[in-house]
């Protein structure tokens, strides 16, 4: 037994103490024998002494990115000394955002309504599968932007107004009534290839 892993009755103050007492080296060297599971409260202490000597090893957890426009927002000169000039940047950056990201998560169901000519019932039956999801991951993306609290709800007039905008570029309509005209029996389903 390696005289760095700890006693299984051994008291967490002393093994505090000792670990306290280690050089970088041996750190490292309880930090690569410690058995994870075995001995989770001595692993925790061993963690704890390393981050307070600012001691690193192995590969580090990467942290989650965010795209929380706050903090930022806090930073620019001109918004730091007004509050309500940041709510109202948030607020419509938040409306931008979502909007923008709904607009381009319905230009897949576009695509392939309009210039690929991909129609009928069992089309229309995919598109309509496919079409509240862009909304929903849109507000999604809105809400990890920033746009939460009373600012969900221009969260949620951004991603209307992308699908207000979907529908302006005339998509819906097609594939509607794409999947309402009687087909004939010998015509392809691909637009006529």
């Amino acid at each position: 037994m390696s005289i760095f892993k700890p006693r299984e009755w051994e008291d967490p103050k002393v093994y505090s103490k000792k670990l306290q007492n280690y050089s970088v080296d041996e750190l490292e060297d309880v930090y690569n024998h410690i058995h994870i599971l075995k001995q989770p409260f001595y692993y925790s202490l061993l963690v704890r002494e390393m981050e307070a000597r600012g001691i690193v090893f192995g590969r580090e957890i990467p942290k989650r990115s965010s795209f929380d426009v706050r903090p930022w927002l806090g930073t620019l000169p001109i918004l730091q000394n007004s509050r309500s000039m940041r709510g109202f940047a948030l607020a419509v950056l938040a409306l931008l955002a979502t909007a923008a990201v709904t607009f381009l998560l319905f230009m897949p169901i576009w695509m392939f309504a309009i210039p690929f000519h991909f129609l009928g019932i069992q089309t229309a039956l995919v598109y309509l599968v496919a079409a509240p999801l862009p909304p929903i991951l849109g507000i999604q993306f809105g809400v990890k932007f920033g746009g939460r609290g009373w600012y969900s709800l221009f969260v949620i007039i951004g991603a209307v107004i992308a699908v207000w905008m979907f529908n302006a570029t005339g998509a819906p309509a097609v594939i509607i009534e794409a999947a309402l005209k009687p087909s004939s029996g010998g015509a392809s389903p691909f637009g006529g290839f």
